[in-house]
């Protein structure tokens, strides 16, 4: 298993497990970042790594990419 921020560009991945506070992994459940779902890294830029969840794409900072694992 691995970090979001370590993951490959334009490969299709299954999230594992989110850490982090109640209210951080509501906000990931919220926009489709779940356990189970497939993810797309599509990008990083700056320190935010970019994402495809159901075809929606979402900027995420380097701490909460490295929350999630696939």
């Amino acid at each position: 298993m691995q970090s979001l921020q370590n993951t490959p560009f334009g490969k299709k991945q299954i999230v594992k497990w989110v850490t982090g506070t109640g209210i951080q992994k509501d906000l990931l459940e919220q926009i489709g970042i779940r356990q189970g779902e497939e993810i797309e890294v599509v990008a990083s830029y700056f320190g935010n790594t970019i994402v495809s969840v159901h075809g929606i794409r979402y900027a995420l900072g380097t701490d909460v990419a490295e929350r999630i694992r696939i």
